[in-house]
């Protein structure tokens, strides 16, 4: 057993190290403000009434001028465009979803409204900087590519599990990227999102997935990867940022949505990459446990422990220094002992076959 934990964990520090030099290889975009697009950012939202002048704000002032907001109202109650009359314009609209439900369909809404030949998603409790739009034009016209995907973060909180979901996004952004720089598309997220409309009316949008409630963002991604080498680029510099989850309960319904989507045939690289999380937690606690019980030796498992932490430190403090972070070495250490079980609790959660979101309840 011992020998073949070191091997294990010997390779997956390799990988570690390998996701961390390709985050560092990924590129730079200049923005320019010459020749300019018309570009539509859509916002699908449901009941969000006390976030929505926040990201209304923030839109009306981007640097980016040729740009038109569509917000899509999907069945707020009451209607979202009752409280904010005073902002539409030939630049602001409000639109229903119609008598389709979920993101998709509210997305699918707003897409066929818009006039920009650039779309942009985000959603309607983020919040974005000034050149949030100019820095995800620049980098599909510097590079000619059809979709990019940029990077989300949390908003500031002080809170224990805040630092651990922050810390668990971080990851999740390095293994995004780093996977696109080597040609092999993993994830994105549909709140930081720009994608030329053209070519999402080519691909077939989101049909084939409909039945699926989240995954606007990763089928996407995969479809347009398909086209070839180049048709998908990832900006590490554009980012978005949205609140954490106030709870366990409503972070374990987050996870839940997200994995509905990697359990599909056509979910890509994710469907093996979980798995992978669920066999090294696994064996981790093993040996953790084995420890307290005497079975092994210490000096084994702090082996173990310095062959998982030092990686994931290096390939965080890649990541966190992007966007001006700090890595707390406590709450590092304490969330590397807590992240097995929750990775293992999570995995078994996937097996549920609903989970509520929005107010809503969705069948998997």
């Amino acid at each position: 057993m011992p020998e073949f934990a070191l091997i294990c964990f010997t390779l997956y520090a390799m990988a570690i190290l390998g996701v961390r030099r390709a985050w560092q290889n990924l590129s730079e975009y200049k923005r320019s403000y010459e020749n300019q697009k018309t570009v539509s950012v859509i916002v699908p939202a449901r009941n969000e009434h006390s976030n929505l002048s926040n990201i209304l704000n923030d839109l009306l002032n981007q640097d980016y001028k040729k740009l038109e907001i569509i917000v899509v109202d999907d069945h707020s109650t009451p209607p979202l465009e009752t409280g904010f009359r005073h902002l539409v314009s030939e630049k602001v609209h409000f639109i229903d979803a119609g008598s389709e439900l979920g993101k998709k369909a509210a997305l699918n809404k707003g897409i066929s409204m818009a006039n920009g030949e650039i779309i942009m998603t985000t959603d309607a409790d983020c919040r974005v900087s000034a050149n949030w739009v100019s820095q995800m034009v620049a980098a599909l016209e510097a590079t000619h590519a059809d979709l990019c995907c940029g990077t989300v973060g949390y908003l500031k909180s002080k809170s224990i599990l805040a630092e651990f979901q922050r810390l668990d996004l971080l990851a999740l952004t390095g293994f995004s990227g780093a996977f696109l720089q080597i040609g092999r598309p993993l994830m994105c997220n549909g709140a930081n999102l720009a994608f030329r409309k053209a070519v999402f009316f080519e691909v077939g949008g989101y049909a084939g997935n409909e039945q699926i409630a989240s995954g606007d963002d990763l089928f996407l991604l995969r479809k347009i990867a398909r086209k070839g080498m180049g048709s998908v680029v990832f900006n590490k510099n554009s980012r978005v940022w949205t609140s954490f989850e106030a709870n366990w309960r409503t972070l374990m319904h987050q996870k839940i949505r997200w994995s509905s989507k990697w359990k599909n045939k056509n979910a890509g690289h994710i469907r093996w990459l979980a798995p992978m999380v669920g066999f090294f937690s696994f064996l981790w606690i093993v040996i953790f446990t084995g420890t307290l019980l005497n079975y092994w030796h210490f000096g084994f498992f702090l082996s173990v422990m310095l062959l998982k932490i030092v990686p994931d430190y290096l390939l965080l403090l890649s990541v966190s220094k992007v966007y001006g972070e700090r890595l707390n070495l406590i709450y590092f250490t304490a969330s590397s002992f807590l992240y097995p079980f929750y990775a293992i609790f999570t995995g078994i959660l996937t097996f549920k076959n609903s989970y509520t979101w929005k107010n809503r309840k969705v069948s998997i």
